[in-house]
């Protein structure tokens, strides 16, 4: 029963959202027009995606106390909110001097494109937090929706986007819908401690 609930839903939601997210890089390669494009996506993905790891350990680290509190500490939240804004700012500060110390001329557009892809990453992270709190209070199917919808985002602008507009959509495509997977999350996140209040 609980799996039924619970697991499936998250499952599922994994299942399309995750593996969605990673279609870019092939995309690019058959539906865009330039193919130096993949390396330079690739090369930003790999470099920006640590950002999302800093508030998404803070969620598991909390996972077990969210199970038996009403809401998110607000100590705990505002600090991830902080430490997340901190490390976006010093990595957009720092990528442009590293790309340069590292790569030759030819790869300038990498420090645009992490710069860019940055800023989902960290709505992701952030978002994860609001993840926990309601996995942890069971709501798998809150999580599949934002999953859901934040997959369909990414399927759309992972294949018309690219289609259409190469690098530029697949770069859009990823702020957008890790800002769709947050505020679902966030939203979701209110309404559930408004519940546990009057409860």
């Amino acid at each position: 029963t609980e799996n039924k609930k619970y697991g499936f839903q998250v499952y599922l939601g994994s299942l399309a959202n995750v593996s969605v997210q990673n279609i870019a890089g092939v995309s690019l390669g058959i539906l865009g027009t330039d193919n130096t494009n993949v390396g330079f996506y690739t090369l930003a993905l790999t470099v920006t995606s640590p950002l999302m790891m800093l508030p998404n350990v803070i969620g598991t680290t909390y996972f077990k106390q969210f199970a038996h509190q009403i809401s998110i500490p607000h100590k705990v939240l505002w600090g991830t909110y902080l430490m997340s804004a901190i490390t976006l700012i010093g990595f957009i500060i720092l990528i442009y001097p590293a790309v340069n110390l590292l790569y030759s001329n030819s790869y300038a557009n990498v420090s645009f494109y992490a710069s860019m892809m940055a800023i989902g990453f960290t709505l992701h992270g952030l978002g994860d937090v609001y993840n926990r709190f309601l996995a942890a209070h069971g709501l798998g199917s809150y999580l599949r929706n934002a999953a859901f919808i934040s997959g369909g985002i990414a399927l759309i602008g992972y294949t018309l986007g690219v289609y259409y507009g190469g690098i530029t959509a697949a770069i859009i495509t990823r702020i957008v819908s890790s800002s769709f997977y947050f505020f679902i999350l966030l939203i979701y996140y209110n309404k559930t401690t408004k519940h546990n209040k009057i409860l």
